[in-house]
């Protein structure tokens, strides 16, 4: 170990024809750059819709029907990394960071930043997705929705163009980066705490509360992985560590 610092600090490290006298690990270190902040919660056992409507990708080798979660809490725009391989859509790699409570994390080496093509399910009209970062799992919960049943309940929703469905798991998260595919364009509410009908580009979705439920869940966010640190600290703290080791 001490012979490779000795041939560290004599010559350049020679990653991608960087001749700096640095370790080359200073290049891994410094690699994940990508980062936004993503909140999701779901309380479990409760009756919360959150905010997915039913929408068709478009890429070059065909097209995928899945449904979209629509999240003003995220920065960025995420889709499952089997959804770009069957529309044939590729981009830059850039690594992310996934981070949940507890301290729990996952790193996305692999996601990358491609760009799609989206419409709402049935419709004509397709709108481009830019920055689409590609990760490996949302793991988005599953949500069913009944209109006849909801319509039961808060009649203000009668007549509304807006599907069913059982057990939607949505494959692409909508963040603020594309909002003009999420910003409402018509509302519809009752009085009290019942749920929303909003329509947005990609279509009618009804969220909010349609009954009380039980307290607990979870979240997630993405998050910093590195900052842009100066060269000579970060390996400075790269040797205090191996050496602690």
């Amino acid at each position: 170990m001490v012979g490779d610092r000795a041939q560290a600090a004599t010559a350049g490290c020679n990653v991608d024809g960087c001749q700096y006298r640095h370790h080359p690990l200073l290049h891994a270190a410094t690699a994940l750059t990508q980062h936004a902040e993503n909140h999701t919660h779901q309380y479990l056992g409760s009756s919360v819709l959150f905010q997915i409507v039913p929408v068709t990708l478009y890429g070059q080798t065909g097209e995928v029907n899945t449904y979209a979660f629509l999240d003003e809490g995220s920065e960025l725009t995420l889709m499952e990394s089997e959804i770009a391989e069957q529309l044939g859509v590729d981009g830059t790699t850039q690594p992310l960071c996934l981070r949940w409570t507890g301290h729990t994390s996952r790193i996305e080496g692999k996601s990358k930043a491609v760009t799609g093509t989206v419409g709402g399910a049935g419709s004509q009209k397709r709108f481009r997705m830019s920055n689409v970062c590609t990760v490996a799992n949302l793991n988005l919960p599953s949500q069913t929705f009944q209109l006849e049943e909801a319509v039961k309940q808060f009649d203000y929703l009668k007549q509304l163009p807006v599907q069913s469905y059982t057990n939607a798991v949505p494959k692409l998260l909508i963040g603020l980066d594309n909002l003009h595919l999420a910003v409402p364009l018509k509302t519809r509410e009752g009085t009290g705490n019942g749920p929303i009908a909003v329509k947005t580009r990609l279509g009618w979705c009804v969220y909010g509360k349609q009954q009380p439920g039980t307290k607990g869940g979870y979240n997630f966010h993405i998050c910093e992985c590195t900052t842009n640190k100066d060269p000579h600290e970060a390996i400075k703290q790269f040797y205090d560590v191996e050496e602690a080791g």
